[in-house]
C-alpha cells in the first residue's frame, strides 16, 4: 500500500510494520464479525443451491457503457497540465508545497 511507504519514510520501518499489522488485524476481525452476523441472521447462501453458468461472459450494452464511462473518467486526468502536482515539485527540489528560494510569493499570500 502506498500509504505504508509514506509512513515508513516519516516514522520508520518499525512503525510502518506496526501499522501494517494493525491494518491486517482489523481486516481479519471485520471479516469474522461479518461472517458471524451473516450466520446469525441466516443470510449465508447454501452451497447446494449454487448454480454455475455454462457459458462465459458476453459483450452486451453494459460492457460498452463500462468502456465509455471508463474513458470519460480517465479523460480529465489526461487533460491536466503536465507541470502540476507533487511530482513536478519533487523534480524541482521542493517538498510538501515548499516554495523555492529566490522566488517571489504569489499575489495575496
Amino acid at each position: 500500500m502506498p500509504i505504508l511507504g509514506i509512513y515508513r519514510k516519516h516514522y520508520g520501518a518499525r512503525m510502518a510494520a506496526c501499522i501494517l499489522s494493525t491494518f491486517h488485524a482489523s481486516i481479519v476481525a471485520a471479516a469474522y464479525v461479518v461472517e458471524f452476523v451473516f450466520g446469525v441472521l441466516g443470510i449465508i447462501p447454501d452451497n447446494t443451491t449454487a448454480k454455475i453458468p455454462d457459458e462465459g461472459g458476453s459483450w452486451d450494452y453494459t460492457s460498452w457503457l463500462n468502456i465509455v464511462f471508463l474513458l470519460l473518467a480517465a479523460g480529465p486526468r489526461g487533460a491536466l497540465p503536465a507541470d502540476r502536482g507533487p511530482r513536478h515539485a519533487a523534480r524541482d527540489g521542493r517538498r510538501c508545497g515548499a516554495r523555492r528560494k529566490g522566488l517571489t510569493p504569489p499575489r495575496g499570500a
